[in-house]
């Protein structure tokens, strides 16, 4: 993908790319390194692609561009810092198997709704801009062990539902925290909340 600075539609739901949605042929992409925006679905379905080479600085991810690109590395985004369109641009990494980590930009002030459901991710590092956690964000992601959630002060329904092996959880900044949010898994150690004032249905059913 010789000198394109992007790959698909920039936007919401409605404004879909499709570019090479199910391509299931499709291992590895060399991307020029001024591509700055990867649109709506435009991988989706590549469950054959491991690696994305070229990617470089700041990338916007619109709505399920990488959706479940189950063999899609960590390694394609080693030098990038991946920035969200918009909170309701979900299903972004979702049932990606294979990435256990991805470097997020300062930039972000949120975790789209969905965004890693079912995927690989073990640690994700957030950086402090961001306050808030979008519906089912990490729902489902059972190798996930670590987030530092200090600075966010709102989390959405079924946020860290099923995933059961996360065990450090701050939450210092917390005001609201939705419903089912760690339904189905058990905190180990101390649970400080000194802000909260939102606890929805089931938070730790």
């Amino acid at each position: 993908v010789v000198n394109f600075t992007s790959i698909g539609k920039y936007g919401g739901w409605d404004n879909v790319g499709d570019v090479f949605y199910g391509c299931t042929s499709l291992k590895t992409v060399t991307a020029s390194n001024k591509l700055t925006t990867i649109g709506c679905h435009a991988f989706r379905d590549c469950n054959n692609l491991e690696e994305i080479t070229g990617l470089d600085g700041t990338i916007t991810l619109c709505s399920c561009c990488f959706f479940n690109c189950y063999k899609l590395k960590s390694s394609s985004f080693s030098n990038a810092n991946i920035l969200f369109y918009n909170a309701d641009n979900g299903f972004i990494f979702a049932e990606c198997d294979s990435l256990t980590t991805v470097p997020l930009s300062s930039n972000n002030t949120f975790i789209p709704l969905r965004a890693f459901q079912s995927s690989g991710i073990q640690t994700l590092n957030l950086p402090s801009s961001i306050t808030s956690i979008g519906n089912l964000a990490f729902r489902d992601c059972a190798s996930l062990t670590t987030i530092n959630l200090d600075n966010v002060t709102t989390i959405g329904a079924e946020a860290f539902g099923f995933c059961e092996n996360l065990q450090t959880v701050n939450l210092t900044s917390l005001t609201v925290l939705g419903a089912s949010v760690f339904s189905y898994y058990g905190i180990s150690g101390e649970l400080n909340c000194p802000n909260l004032s939102t606890i929805g249905d089931y938070s730790f059913l």
